[in-house]
């Protein structure tokens, strides 16, 4: 009676040792799976702090870039107009000529 007690207790040992074991290697397990997500968490992290500053950047260069070419657009526009002037100028200046080559023709009679 007393051996079967011994192997009935010896055996009741063994499982809560084994349930324990299992139980220290499920945390362990647990501990080491939260540390490497903290770990991809932090590494993530990191990447969108670069990304932020990036696009912070590129934001900046778009703006000012839009004002750049506003700039050159107002140039252009306003180059577009000196040059109509000139050409009407310089249109109303051969018209001019040739009245002037008219008139002259007609005082000498040709």
């Amino acid at each position: 009676m007393k051996a079967e007690m011994a192997t009935e207790n010896f055996s009741l040992l063994d499982s809560k040792k084994m349930k324990r074991l299992i139980a220290n290697r499920e945390a362990a397990r647990r501990r080491r799976l939260g540390k490497e997500y903290l770990r991809d968490i932090d590494s993530i992290q990191k990447k969108m702090n670069l990304m932020d500053a990036k696009t912070a950047y590129y934001e900046n260069e778009i703006k000012r870039l839009k004002k750049e070419n506003n700039e050159m657009m107002e140039f252009c526009a306003a180059a577009e107009i000196d040059i109509a002037y000139e050409e009407a100028r310089c249109k109303a200046l051969k018209e001019e000529r040739k009245a002037i080559i008219r008139t002259r023709m007609m005082r000498n009679g040709k």
